[in-house]
């Protein structure tokens, strides 16, 4: 997968909003993937990112991704309602479910 992106800085409300495009092969990333993969590209905490849409090209393999990086978890608090509270506590469990199987694997 290939990941382009541009960052906006929004000092006032401690964050930077994410936009760019991806490429992939067979079917759409996860949140969890592209969590991970923009983490690494941009070094941040994969909890204080939220990905906010993916829009696929039509018949094409590649999308346009809008995501929000938090500075710290308080504030990623303040923004969320109940609802992403509970889809950001559900992609954590997931991200480390996925930690866990890469750990294994390796071991193995």
């Amino acid at each position: 997968m290939e990941i382009n992106i541009e960052q906006q800085e929004m000092p006032l409300l401690a964050m930077k909003i994410i936009t760019g495009k991806i490429k992939f092969n067979g079917s759409t990333p996860s949140y969890t993937e592209l969590r991970e993969s923009i983490a690494k590209k941009i070094n941040a905490k994969i909890n204080l990112i939220k990905i906010e849409h993916i829009y696929n090209d039509y018949r094409s393999q590649s999308a346009k991704i809008v995501a929000r990086v938090y500075n710290n978890e308080a504030i990623l608090e303040k923004f969320l309602n109940k609802k992403e509270k509970a889809e950001c506590a559900k992609l954590e469990k997931e991200t480390k479910k996925v930690a866990e199987e890469k750990k294994t694997d390796a071991q193995v």
